[in-house]
């Protein structure tokens, strides 16, 4: 299973590969041609050395990500609610 990524900013390219993921660049087959960036998750397999590792630093990224997004709702919670609010009523 792959990821079509339209602009995939160059800070967001090295995450992905620090995660295992792959990044291939191909071109559309739209008539302009125009490259889009596919992201190709890790082997994640449990019978195997490098998908248990794998999984190992996926789940480390998701507890870090979700414990920065936890500090920030506790600092800024006010400023997430106004905007929560704003874009769900222009939907």
């Amino acid at each position: 299973m792959s990821f079509a990524a339209h602009e995939l900013s160059i800070y967001s390219r090295v995450i992905f590969e620090q995660l295992g993921f792959m990044v291939l660049s191909t071109k559309s087959a739209g008539d302009e041609g125009t490259p889009e960036e596919i992201l190709i998750p890790p082997n994640t397999e449990l019978s195997s050395p490098e998908g248990q590792e794998a999984r190992v630093k996926l789940l480390r990224a998701w507890v870090e990500t979700s414990a920065y997004l936890a500090d920030y709702r506790r600092r800024f919670g006010e400023r997430c609610r106004r905007f929560l609010v704003l874009h769900t009523h222009e939907a």
